[in-house]
């Protein structure tokens, strides 16, 4: 979801497991610094809840609970239209962790792609995101590859997506699977 007006924009993001745990929990707010035809530079902000599960002791019982994580974040994102379907961008974020068990300084730095409206047959196209990324918690480190694909039907407002990353060298322990998912979109239009 997005609330925009005039440069500046909040995109709320939560996430929960399909059995409803709840993964994180975010509102972004960006300010669009540039906003030229090809030339978009933005800069956001943004607290950021994370949600794990941890075993703790109730009166001499163990029990999981879901216990929340405090981060705050900040971002730096340009971009250039190189054609009317073909773009690159740049994204670094920086996460300072507030709790004290938890990964005080993240560093996060991506080199993006984006190629849409790949015609297909019957009014379908699709969209294809490929970025490289360095990522740092911390003392550890690790670079990926990571790509999404979205297959849409013209004048529909459902997408299907497709997100693939697979680590090309890292020390992150949980960082070393490869990794997937599909899911669906949905992005109405808006009468004017």
């Amino acid at each position: 979801m997005s609330i925009r007006r005039g440069g500046f924009s909040i995109d709320p993001q939560f996430r929960v497991g399909l059995d409803g745990t709840p993964w994180s929990l975010l509102f972004r707010g960006r300010y669009r610094l540039v906003d030229r035809e090809r030339l978009d530079v933005s800069v956001g902000a943004q607290p950021v809840r994370a949600f794990r599960t941890a075993t703790v002791s109730v009166n001499g019982v163990a029990k999981d609970v879901v216990v929340a994580q405090r981060f705050a974040a900040g971002e730096l994102s340009p971009s250039y239209a190189l054609t009317t379907n073909v773009s690159v961008a740049a994204h670094y974020l920086y996460s300072r962790g507030l709790d004290a068990d938890v990964t005080r300084h993240t560093h996060f730095v991506a080199a993006r792609a984006g190629i849409a409206n790949l015609r297909l047959p019957a009014r379908y196209v699709a969209r294809l995101d490929p970025q490289v990324y360095y990522l740092r918690l911390d003392d550890r480190a690790g670079m990926y590859l990571n790509s999404r694909v979205t297959l849409a039907k013209r004048d529909l407002p459902v997408a299907i997506s497709g997100i693939v990353n697979r680590p090309i060298r890292t020390t992150i322990p949980r960082g070393r699977a490869f990794l997937w998912n599909v899911g669906l979109n949905y992005a109405p239009r808006v009468p004017r």
